[in-house]
């Protein structure tokens, strides 16, 4: 090829209007002026843009507009997770919320004062030594009762799962 014979253009090469831009994408031609004036399109030549460097400037518009709006999703995850904190602090201050740790050694107080009046109960009643093993046998049986049903009510509490009334 000689010199004064050109290269055919491409058509990456070709120019088109901010109209033919925004005919061809459905968009405005203010849409295009936006590419432009953000730094995603340069123009080479008065309103003529390279038709290669458009197709570059949508993808980094697009690119650029999910970028933010995960950036934006973020920002609201870390916001959600301090408004929970601070509801859950509020609930702590008013005692609608006590820690597991707190809860479990009031359970432990009620069971331990329900074991001495249990435990009492027999002599308390009868001083026929029949009479009161069988009383204590009925205590004991309530004893284990008791004990497990606040046993299943603390494994509840600390996973978080609840039987249906009744089951176990």
């Amino acid at each position: 090829m000689s010199s004064s014979e050109k290269a055919a253009p491409t058509l990456a090469d070709q120019t088109v209007g901010p109209t033919e831009v925004a005919s061809v994408f459905g968009r405005t031609k203010q849409w295009v002026l936006d590419l432009v004036k953000n730094g995603h399109l340069e123009r080479v030549g008065r309103g003529r843009y390279r038709l290669g460097d458009v197709g570059v400037a949508v993808v980094r518009h697009y690119e650029a507009s999910r970028e933010a709006s995960s950036s934006v999703a973020a920002a609201s995850r870390v916001t959600d997770a301090r408004t929970r904190e601070i509801e859950q602090r509020i609930a702590m201050r008013e005692r609608l919320l006590i820690p597991l740790d707190d809860a479990i050694a009031e359970y432990d107080i009620l069971i331990a004062a329900v074991r001495r009046e249990l435990d009492g109960l027999p002599a308390a009643f009868t001083r026929d030594m029949a009479d009161r093993r069988r009383t204590e046998k009925l205590c004991d049986g309530a004893k284990t009762r008791i004990a497990d049903a606040l046993g299943k009510a603390g494994d509840a509490a600390r996973t978080g799962r609840t039987d249906p009334p009744g089951a176990g």
